[in-house]
């Protein structure tokens, strides 16, 4: 197998500070400033944990995680006050 295969020579590299952090990953404070700069507050989040209940998130339903999504809407819905 050649150790190239798949790298464009030409391409060049992206500049130092994008090679320094992936873009992928965010941490655990700018996922809540985003929440925050959303309008949603800890306390609806505590509620909505509350409501979803002993619902395990870390489940592979097979569908990358739209099962998992379409459920716990359906019971965040279901749990809401008419």
């Amino acid at each position: 197998m050649d150790s190239l295969y798949g790298e464009d020579g030409d391409a060049g590299f992206p500049p130092a500070n994008e090679l320094a952090e992936d873009p992928l990953e965010r941490s655990e404070d700018s996922a809540a400033d985003e929440e925050r700069q959303a309008g949603v507050d800890d306390d609806e989040i505590q509620e909505a944990m509350s409501r979803l209940g002993d619902m395990d998130f870390d489940v592979d339903d097979g569908n990358y995680g739209l099962d998992l999504y379409v459920e716990a809407v359906g019971r965040l819905t279901a749990s809401l006050p008419s």
